[in-house]
């Protein structure tokens, strides 16, 4: 700042006490700066907690994000797993009438009436068992080599 000499002699004492303040300020603020610059500490703090709220924010994000595919692979799951278990379910079911059901009663019943056919024509049977075994006892002793 060039001042003309006429210019210094309009300077009034207020004006250059104005500007001392207005420079006082300007250094003021200069020297906050270079504190704050300089205040490894508090800046390393002030990172800390950006870092901390930006890790729980994601931390929420992904908890989120976490329980949405833990519910698509339950719905998945139970939609994949509900066929194999439908037929589980239906043999099982199909199984039981089986051995308890009407099944069960044809089977007997059918058992029964072989047993009594047997019954009836034992002296057949007999003779046509002994027959059977007498064929082949004769064949198994022609085939062997003495």
């Amino acid at each position: 700042m060039t001042h003309s000499p006429a210019d210094r002699a309009a300077v009034t004492p207020d004006d250059l006490r104005g500007q001392v303040e207005q420079t006082r300020r300007e250094l003021g603020r200069t020297v906050a700066a270079l504190a704050a610059k300089a205040d490894v500490k508090a800046r390393t703090r002030k990172k800390a907690v950006a870092v901390k709220d930006q890790a729980g924010a994601k931390a929420v994000q992904l908890a989120s994000r976490v329980g949405e595919e833990s519910a698509r692979l339950g719905r998945l799951t139970h939609d994949k797993a509900s066929g194999p278990v439908h037929q589980v379910r239906v043999r099982t079911e199909h199984a039981r009438r089986f051995f308890t059901g009407e099944s069960m009663a044809t089977v007997r019943g059918q058992t029964g009436q072989a047993i009594r056919t047997v019954r009836s024509h034992r002296a057949v049977l007999l003779c046509s068992t002994t027959v059977l075994g007498a064929l082949f006892l004769v064949r198994r002793s022609r085939r062997r080599p003495r």
